[in-house]
């Protein structure tokens, strides 16, 4: 780990005639050695940790630091070579930073001491200022709610980046946020007037260049060519910080006033759809120079009061600046709400057409991604999610911090040699606070905290987990015999622990007339907030408020038996809620579900039931004589290692033979 200290000169002046800071150095830049990293290009983020405002959640992720999950896990489906370095400005986000860090080698965590700063338009210059500055040559910045369809790396190929040195897209908006806030056509002369004590003949802009706004959610810059346009931002943040709403246009000031040139990007536009006589926006759209889509800004909500459905990406909007100069868009006032209208009269057909797929796919993943449900509002269309078939997560170190022994460890440890690409995390309970932070459910919450028996939070907790990250849950005594991607069938996957479970134990009669007992050890869903997890978590609350229907009738908190810890948050409940899922024709409706038969399950799983624990009586009394099943990896490295063996030999007598039969043919 190499550690830079680094502290813009600006900033530091700034920070001081404030008191906030000393002479401490503001930025702790923390990266991986030089030789680990791809180049000196990069995509740099900043994101806050938790739920972002009721008005913001309309298109914002539903936890702003998922942003940065989904662009690292977008960067890596789409083999970009670039690394996304992350600027923290709170504890919670640094933390979550370090810890994903953990995961991917492709982030990095930048650390400042000072942990305010005056919104986020600063907190976007400061850290490409400390970037560009300290680690990189070339960035590109995405905020929170930039999502890329395609690898951003390209953008640093385009002519007008590499004649300038910086990317600037128009605002959707179609115009300036400068003051006053009208369409921007009509008021170029009056800005142009209340800016000229700005510009103070430095240089003249252009009408072309005042008209139009900036969107600042993605931008592409080059460190020694935007070097004198960032210093200037950043000396007149504040005194210019009333001539715009928000920071966006501040930096469109700043290239004129330093008289930096800019590439600016000819193409506007957005996918929805038309519904009830209104375009409904669900992104905006960054295109590149040829008009192909690359990033994705925001996810519109119709009604974010009703549920996480997003607005559905049917239509794609695509306007030429240069040809529609009197372009305009704004939001309709009459009375829709949250509805948009197209302002302009010169649009043609050659403007609306069907969404790619690419990118109707993208916003798929976008949704799943930042914890919004992808079954979108409006009309038809297919959607992908995002693909979490080899994304694991366990639950181990709740109540002890003892490492996994006997088969938990051995069957832990095949797991992960049968996945080695795994995207695997494992919750213990110094991640539990971050979990149902992220998560956003506080009656949950209070439930893991109620819970009398250690095992009942470790079963609330797998629920919990799941319906934040998606993918596969695995108790770590599991042990799969196919690698996780082969088992993936649908959009559920299930195990059957019993196919024909005549008998139960203990249990409410509602809950004995189900023939087949479902594993609580393994299972999968497809996306982060999955429906069947979130009906799990209404069985569970619902079960909760009553006494358990066993014979001990026992409530929740005083619940003790294995019978109560089955009927509350165990498999009994969990079987209860997989049939009444299945059977009311939700899962259907919500996608495909699979569940293996038992048979099935027991070729294709184990699921813990071979093995001691570890514990040496337990092991004697169990009649077990071996701590760990067999390794199906070990058995698949075999297999593997023997069909190389028999290639070889097979290439070997070919080249053999081969040889033979050109010296027969040859002449003499």
């Amino acid at each position: 780990m190499v550690c830079h200290y680094y502290i813009p000169q600006e900033v530091e002046q700034e920070v001081r005639q404030e008191g906030a800071l000393s002479t401490k150095a503001l930025w702790t830049i923390r990266w991986i050695a030089a030789a680990d990293m791809a180049s000196r290009r990069g995509v740099v983020m900043s994101c806050p940790s938790g739920r972002v405002s009721h008005s913001a959640g309309t298109y914002k992720p539903a936890d702003a630091f998922l942003g940065v999950v989904a662009v690292v896990q977008q960067l890596s489906h789409l083999q970009s070579s670039l690394h996304v370095h992350v600027a923290n400005f709170e504890h919670a986000a640094e933390e979550r930073c370090n810890q994903l860090s953990t995961h991917s080698r492709r982030v990095h965590c930048i650390s400042p001491p000072l942990k305010a700063l005056d919104g986020y338009g600063m907190v976007k210059i400061v850290a490409l200022q400390a970037t560009l500055d300290a680690l990189l040559d070339e960035a590109v910045w995405l905020d929170c709610d930039a999502f890329p369809v395609s690898d951003p790396a390209a953008l640093f190929t385009d002519a007008g980046y590499l004649r300038t040195g910086a990317i600037f897209w128009p605002d959707i908006e179609g115009r300036s946020n400068f003051p006053p806030r009208a369409p921007s056509v009509a008021s170029t002369r009056r800005r142009a007037e209340q800016l000229r004590a700005v510009f103070d003949g430095v240089h003249a802009p252009s009408k072309w260049q005042l008209r139009h706004g900036f969107d600042t959610g993605v931008i592409v810059l080059h460190g020694r060519k935007t070097a004198a346009a960032r210093r200037t931002l950043l000396r007149r943040w504040r005194g210019w910080s009333s001539l715009s709403f928000g920071d966006k246009d501040l930096w469109h000031i700043a290239w004129l006033v330093a008289n930096v040139p800019f590439a600016y990007m000819p193409h506007v536009g957005c996918v929805g759809f038309f519904g009830n006589r209104q375009w409904n926006m669900a992104s905006q759209l960054k295109f590149n120079a040829a008009g192909d889509v690359v990033v994705l800004h925001q996810l519109w909500r119709d009604r974010p009061q009703a549920g996480t459905n997003f607005n559905r990406p049917q239509v794609m909007l695509r306007v030429d600046l240069r040809a529609h100069a009197n372009y305009s868009y704004q939001r309709s006032h009459d009375g829709t709400g949250n509805d948009w209208a197209i302002m302009s009269s010169s649009l043609s057909a050659d403007e609306m057409f069907s969404t790619p797929q690419h990118v109707r796919d993208g916003v798929g993943r976008m949704a799943a991604l930042w914890g919004f449900d992808v079954e979108p509002a409006g009309a038809g269309g297919s959607f992908k999610a995002a693909d979490l078939s080899s994304q694991v997560t366990k639950v181990w170190g709740l109540w002890s911090d003892e490492a996994p022994a006997g088969k938990y460890a051995c069957n832990h440890g095949c797991e992960m040699r049968l996945n080695p690409d795994a995207d695997r995390e494992v919750v213990n309970r110094t991640a539990v606070d971050r979990l149902f932070q992220q998560l956003g459910d506080d009656e949950l919450r209070r439930l893991y905290d109620r819970a009398p028996v250690p095992v009942m939070r470790s079963d609330i907790v797998r629920i919990a987990a799941l319906a934040l990250r998606g993918g596969w849950y695995a108790d770590l005594d599991v042990q799969p015999r196919r690698p996780w991607r082969e088992l993936n069938r649908a959009s559920a996957v299930f195990f059957t622990e019993q196919e024909n479970k005549s008998r139960w134990a203990c249990g409410p009669k509602e809950d004995r007339r189900f023939a087949q007992r479902i594993a609580f050890e393994v299972f999968f869903v497809d996306r982060p907030r999955h429906p069947f997890l979130a009906h799990v978590v209404r069985v569970l609350k619902e079960r909760a408020k009553r006494r358990a229907r066993t014979r001990e009738r026992s409530t929740f908190e005083s619940a003790w038996s294995e019978c109560d810890i089955f009927y509350f948050t165990g498999p009994d409940m969990f079987t209860a809620a997989y049939h009444g899922w299945a059977v009311s024709g939700r899962g259907p409706n919500r996608g495909s579900v699979h569940r293996y038969t038992e048979q099935e399950t027991n070729d294709l799983i184990d699921l813990g039931k071979v093995g001691a624990y570890g514990d040496e009586r337990h092991s004697a009394a169990a009649g077990m004589r071996h701590a760990c099943a067999p390794c199906h990896a070990d058995t698949v490295a075999r297999r593997r290692a023997g069909t190389h063996a028999v290639i070889a030999m097979l290439v070997l007598l070919l080249a053999v033979l081969a040889f033979f039969l050109v010296r027969d043919t040859c002449p003499s």
